[in-house]
C-alpha cells in the first residue's frame, strides 16, 4: 500500500505472520471472566495485563489494533475487550456530532471497501 492510503481496517490481516503473541500461551491473551461492557475482575486483569506487556513489543502493534478494534474478546492489540468496548462507544459518540460530508465520506470508504471484498485501495 502506497504512501497517504488511509485504511478503516485490512480484513485479510496481512501482518498476522509478525504478531508477536504467536509462540505465547494463547489463554493469557482470552483469560476468562467479565463482560465486553465491564471491568474485570482484579486476577482476570492482571492476566490481561500480561498479555498487554506482550502485545507492548509487538512489531505490529498499530495494524493489529486498527484491524481488530471490533473483536469481542481477548487481549488484541495491545487492548482488552474492554478498552474496545469503550473505544467503540467513543467512536459512536463522536460519529454523532460528524458533519454531513463526514458521514458521506464514511460511507463512501465503506461502499468501496465492500465493493473490494474488503480489501484496502492499492492491493490486488
Amino acid at each position: 500500500m502506497g504512501p497517504g492510503v488511509n485504511v478503516l481496517f485490512d480484513v485479510r490481516r496481512p501482518w498476522w505472520p509478525q504478531h508477536a503473541c504467536q509462540e505465547e500461551d494463547l489463554p493469557l491473551f482470552f483469560a476468562g471472566g467479565g463482560m465486553a461492557n465491564r471491568r474485570p475482575a482484579t486476577k482476570t486483569q492482571a492476566k490481561r495485563d500480561q498479555a498487554k506487556e506482550i502485545c507492548a513489543g509487538c512489531p505490529v502493534l498499530m495494524q493489529c489494533r486498527r484491524d481488530t478494534t471490533g473483536e469481542e474478546f481477548g487481549v488484541w492489540g495491545g487492548l482488552d475487550q474492554y478498552q474496545r468496548y469503550l473505544a467503540r462507544r467513543a467512536l459512536t459518540k463522536r460519529a454523532k456530532h460528524w458533519t454531513t460530508e463526514t458521514w458521506l465520506m464514511w460511507g463512501r470508504e465503506l461502499l468501496k471497501l465492500r465493493d473490494r471484498g474488503g480489501r484496502p485501495s492499492g492491493r490486488s
